[in-house]
Parts: structure tokens; sequence; C-alpha cells
């Protein structure tokens, strides 16, 4: 029987990633009015869980990914629209096919957001399987 240890051959507590995105309008609430449209709370999770999930695609095996299981995040600051910040994560916790991420993200001048994500590392064509299995069932 396989085992899921080889998965983390390339990953260890403490590896780091950052990415830098600048902020469109695809990225900033329209509620408020033009001269608020500022950086959005879903739209800072995903570039937060893309950064992690990102950082672990590059260090997995073929056919293997991860998908998110746990967001814990506090959204502090606002960032106006064309202005730019900076995802940084951190891997805090591997627990067998479970990944804790620290993330933070920063514009020019502070902390804009911070918390935890958790990915789960699953095997695509597994995955892939269960799915269409469940939808099968639920169209019975």
């Amino acid at each position: 029987m396989e085992t899921d240890q080889h998965l983390f051959d390339n990953l260890a507590e403490g590896l780091k990633f950052e990415r830098n995105i600048e902020i469109g309008e695809d990225r900033v609430i329209t509620f408020m009015g033009d001269d608020l449209r500022v950086y959005e709370t879903p739209s800072m999770i995903a570039d937060m869980e893309y950064a992690c999930r990102d950082l672990l695609h590059e260090h997995l095996p073929p056919d293997w990914d991860s998908v998110g299981v746990v967001v814990d995040i506090e959204h502090l600051a606002a960032t106006p629209m064309r202005e730019s910040v900076t995802v940084q994560i951190e891997i805090v916790k591997i627990t067998n096919r479970k990944v804790r991420f620290r993330c933070e993200v920063y514009d020019a001048l502070e902390i804009v957001g911070r918390g935890y994500h958790e990915r789960f590392v699953i095997n695509v064509t597994k995955h892939r399987q269960r799915v269409a299995d469940k939808r099968a069932r639920m169209q019975q």
C-alpha cells in the first residue's frame, strides 16, 4: 500500500512564498461608490488561497494537488484600487496530508490582512472519480 509521506519530500515547515498583486477592478468593492473602490475581502482571501495552492502545487508530484479546507482571516485595512499588495505565506505545520499556512497581506503602508489557511493534498484522479460517483448518485 502506497504511503503519502513521499508527497512532502520537497516541503517543510518554514517554507515561504511571496506574490505581488495589482488591485484592479476585478478585486474591489463597488457598493460604496467610485471613491471607495478598495480591495475586497473575498479577493484578498482568494489571493491568499491561490498563493498557498501554487506553492504546494510546484512541490507535489504529478496528479496531486490541494483543496482549501480552513480559512481564518482578518481584513484589517483598505487598499485603494490601482495600488498593489504583497501576499506572504509560510508553511507552519504539516500533518499527514493537511498543510497549515500563515498568511499576511501588505500594501505600501501597512498590513492589510492576516490569518491562517489550511489545504488538504489530494490525488486528482481519485478525487475526479469521487466527484463523478457523487454526481451520478445525486442524479438518481
